[in-house]
């Protein structure tokens, strides 16, 4: 959990330098506090994939993570295939909104750990 906080505080310090590099620190912040809330139920998996559908079938279909906590992915991210334009926010607000939801979704699963 302390490298997804670690991230996440980051990609909020890259959004001025370098928005790409931000959306990925961003991306890998859930990653990682999935795969510690994972692990603390001795789950693990070996890819991005298997994380989310692990962290679904033992986390939200129990009820014990609200998954608006975690909103859909955009349309548009930088390391995605290139962007179609009608269907992405404006370049400017896109990485920012995505550090914003990374953060919330890694101080949902911390809040989720620390009241289980």
């Amino acid at each position: 959990m302390d490298l997804a906080v670690a991230r996440v505080k980051t990609a909020r310090a890259a959004l001025a330098l370098d928005s790409a590099s931000a959306v990925s620190l961003a991306d890998y912040a859930e990653i990682n506090a999935a795969r510690a809330a994972l692990s603390e139920r001795d789950a693990y998996a070996r890819t991005h994939g298997e994380t989310w559908h692990l962290f679904r079938e033992e986390f939200v279909k129990s009820g014990q993570f609200d998954p608006s906590s975690r909103a859909p992915r955009l349309p548009c991210r930088s390391n995605a295939r290139p962007p179609t334009t009608k269907l992405c926010d404006r370049p400017s607000t896109r990485p920012r909104r995505r550090v914003q939801t990374a953060e919330r979704f890694v101080a949902a699963v911390q809040a989720m750990l620390a009241n289980p």
